[in-house]
């Protein structure tokens, strides 16, 4: 039987937008669309994982109802080390399986550090890679936050359109583009939620902005790592060191 094939790295989704923009209801949407199927959840505040009731809620209601699998990761010190407890926990079957993460962070956050640790730690960039950047966006973005967002951005959801008229939206759309002239945009409202189907077309379509190198879709080169240290023997630190064997005087 001919070997396996290096295996690809586990796509990374980042979704932010700011507080009240509309981006947990429309990750519970996606979670319940065949285009998320088998997805593990993160949610982000502020660079510590962390959940708040009410949106954990929400998405395992979604994972309840027959949708995607939600994994979230709840009581970690960081992202970090979330996303390699995650794979570790894949590795050996204690979650159920999944094909892609998806994070959600913060209203405030900045992707770009988010998208630099993929690179910079070395478990992660080898087991993961970014898939995209999707910023949802329901105002001007004139606090530094949002532009950040915007300006590292693949993808635009134009949430709460029912609350504009067509003009209006399209000076957001072009203000912005004015940020981020690559960026695409989508439209979403509350009875007309944007699908994922042609958001994940179009992050799978040209690398993320955020990537860094044109290596999206290559596939990690496996190499020998040593367990995570929560997984190891909590009671070796305890132990006392071995003593000699001659009596002190």
């Amino acid at each position: 039987m001919a070997a396996d094939g290096p295996r690809p790295r586990l796509p990374v989704l980042l979704l932010t937008g700011a507080l009240g923009s509309g981006k947990t209801t429309l990750l519970r949407h996606w979670l319940a669309q065949p285009a998320l199927a088998g997805a593990a959840v993160v949610l982000n505040e502020a660079g510590a994982v962390a959940l708040d009731a009410g949106r954990a809620g929400a998405l395992r209601d979604a994972a309840a109802q027959g949708a995607a699998p939600c994994l979230c990761c709840e009581g970690l010190p960081g992202l970090a080390e979330a996303l390699e407890q995650l794979f570790w926990d894949r590795l050996h079957r204690r979650v159920a399986r999944f094909d892609r993460v998806v994070i959600e962070t913060a209203g405030g956050a900045d992707p770009a550090p988010i998208a630099q640790a993929l690179r910079a730690h070395p478990l992660l960039a080898e087991r993961y890679r970014l898939e995209g950047v999707v910023v949802v966006l329901n105002a001007e973005p004139t606090a530094p936050a949002m532009s950040a967002q915007v300006r590292g951005a693949d993808v635009l959801i134009l949430s709460h359109a029912d609350r504009r008229s067509p003009a209006q939206q399209a000076r957001l759309r072009d203000m912005a583009r004015g940020w981020n002239d690559e960026v695409m945009c989508f439209d979403s409202s509350a009875h007309a939620l944007c699908a994922p189907g042609p958001v994940m077309a179009c992050l799978a379509a040209r690398p993320p902005l955020l990537a860094g190198l044109p290596d999206g879709d290559a596939p990690f080169q496996p190499r020998a790592w040593g367990r995570p240290a929560r997984h190891q023997d909590p009671d070796r630190a305890r132990r006392p060191a071995p003593m000699d064997s001659q009596e002190t005087r």
